[in-house]
Formats: C-alpha cells, structure tokens, sequence
C-alpha cells in the first residue's frame, strides 16, 4: 500500500551507523554537519568509554485505532483555532509521538513518520481522515490563514477516547499547550531543528531512537550526566 510520500511502506527503526549518518551528510544534509558530527562523537564516546547505551525495546506494531483516536482528538480540539491546518497537525503528531518516545521509552501508537519537505509527516494520516469523515465524525474544508492556503479539519461529534488512558490524555492535552498557538510556518521551521528530521533521507521513516541525540533546546527529557 502506498502512502503520502507515494512510496511503499517500509518501516525501519534500527539505528544508523556511523557509516549510514556520514552518507547522509555528504548527500543530504551539508547544512546540518555540525549536529551530525555531533551525534557520531557521541556515539563514539559511548563506545571508547566502555559505556553500554541502554537497548531500547521497539515494539514495530502500529496501533491504527489508537492513533486515530489521537488524531480525532487534536481535531476536536483545534477546530475553533484558525491557525491549525493540515501542517500544523502533522507537526503536532509528530512532536506528541517522539516527545512521548523519548520521555517514556515506549511509543504512544507506533505510527510511522516520513521526512517531507515542509518536515515530518504521518503515513497514515489519509486513512484516518478518509475514515472519519466516511463515518460522519469530521469535516474537511479548504481555508485561509492570512495569504496562506489552509486544509482545515472540523469534528462533528465528540472523539472515542477508549484506548488512552489518563496519562496518555494528559500528555496529548500537554502536548497542545506547547505547540498548539504555532502557525504552520512556525512548527516547519521548530521540526527541522530535530534531530529525527535532520538525519532521516529524503521520504524515509524518522528514527525513533535518534530523540536521544536532540540538542538540548530540542528535547523534553532531563538527562543525568551519572
């Protein structure tokens, strides 16, 4: 099945390897040498300390029902905010998912991202969104936020929330304070500050594991340096 990136899903979460990251910089990424070098030192440093990253347990599966709940309820949510579109709730998505990752070491329902152009985008977003419109849940109109075409999404009926539990629904609440005053300008340029984004290939899968190699300003977890 093909996707928003019109390319066939091909999920991939192990981490890259030094070899992979300095190809990705010579081909993709010349501006962001820096933060790339960054994250090879660190995964040098780690291997000539004798330290032992802790291995992460990725669970593959992808909770489709769940995640279509996440995406109703951030629908339910916005309708009334006239600068969340179709972007702004890509970027929403994504930074809820790999914050939760990297605070948690678990993810919040498993979705693929892919590197895009204008930053990260869920793959099965148009599932969804055909899904709740067919079931009478959403309505999609075309809009505009100042000079800038909008898609923008209205809910008709309040979102199934059966399959979060009252942490997940705090985080997402969270998670909407924090991103959800941007506009679509704002978030593009705040995801292509991540490392995530930085380092994936042009409509390739972001890598999970690469939130515990954001830059300080970036990330939403503490680290001890014990």
């Amino acid at each position: 099945m093909k996707d928003i990136t019109g390319i066939s899903h091909a999920n991939s979460f192990s981490s890259p390897t030094s070899a992979t990251l300095t190809m990705q910089s010579d081909r993709y990424l010349p501006d962001y040498a820096p933060q790339i070098e960054k994250v090879l030192y660190s995964l040098t440093r780690c291997k000539n300390k004798g330290l032992k990253l802790k291995k992460m347990i990725l669970n593959s599966n992808f909770e489709y029902q769940k995640f279509k709940q996440v995406v109703h309820f951030f629908i339910d949510q916005t309708s009334t905010l006239d600068n969340v579109g179709k972007k702004v709730l890509y970027k929403l998505l994504y930074f809820t998912e790999f914050n939760y990752y990297e605070l948690f070491e678990e993810k919040l329902t498993g979705e693929a991202y892919a590197k895009l152009e204008h930053g990260p985008a869920p793959r099965h977003f148009s599932d969804v969104i055909k899904e709740l419109k067919g079931e009478g849940k959403i309505i999609e109109k075309k809009a505009q936020y100042y000079d800038h075409p909008q898609i923008r999404y209205f809910s008709l009926k309040r979102p199934s929330l059966s399959l979060l539990n009252a942490d997940e629904l705090n985080f997402l609440e969270d998670s909407l304070c924090r991103y959800g005053s941007m506009n679509g300008s704002q978030i593009e340029a705040l995801s292509h500050k991540d490392i995530p984004w930085i380092i994936a290939s042009n409509k390739k899968n972001l890598d999970y594991e690469m939130v515990f190699y954001r830059d300080p300003d970036m990330s939403v977890r503490e680290y001890s340096d014990g």
